[in-house]
């Protein structure tokens, strides 16, 4: 149990923190957009604790949520720009969303994407800049292609 008194919106970025640690002490003054996006709060938690006024964005950033997740909840207020740019953002999220307001930006600098999806995709508004800094880009690769580059 905690018994410090301290700053419990920094506390709530603390990764030693556990969902048990916040239930013995919900009369705190948590930050709970901090804590959507926390490691060790779970979908589940989520889930079953609608009475918390969640901030989505953080929650959408949360390393727990998956495409699955967001698949069998479409209800829920993902926020798309910040799933661009998620860990587990895949290739299928972006097809599945290439009309939603995605960050392509961040999308086109996705270790997910690679230069094969870029070529199979040609219409999708790819960041030029940015695919130069994704990791599956090489130079021998975009030396190979005839294209402006």
């Amino acid at each position: 149990m905690l018994n410090v008194q301290s700053n419990f919106q920094l506390l709530s970025q603390n990764p030693s923190i556990q969902w048990e640690d916040i239930q013995l002490n919900l009369h705190k003054d948590w930050y709970w957009d901090y804590l959507g996006c926390h490691p060790n709060i779970t979908w589940e938690i989520i889930q079953g604790h609608p009475e918390i006024n969640w901030h989505w964005s953080f929650v959408t950033d949360n390393p727990n949520i998956t495409y699955e997740i967001i698949q069998d909840n479409p209800n829920e207020p993902w926020d798309w720009n910040v799933f661009s740019q998620h860990v587990n953002m895949t290739q299928e999220f972006v097809i599945d969303h290439a009309n939603d307001d995605l960050n392509w930006h961040e999308v086109s600098v996705h270790p997910a994407i690679t230069w094969q999806f870029v070529q199979d995709h040609p219409d999708y508004p790819w960041n030029r800049q940015r695919l130069s800094l994704n990791p599956n880009i090489t130079l021998p690769l975009v030396e190979s292609e005839d294209h402006d580059w």
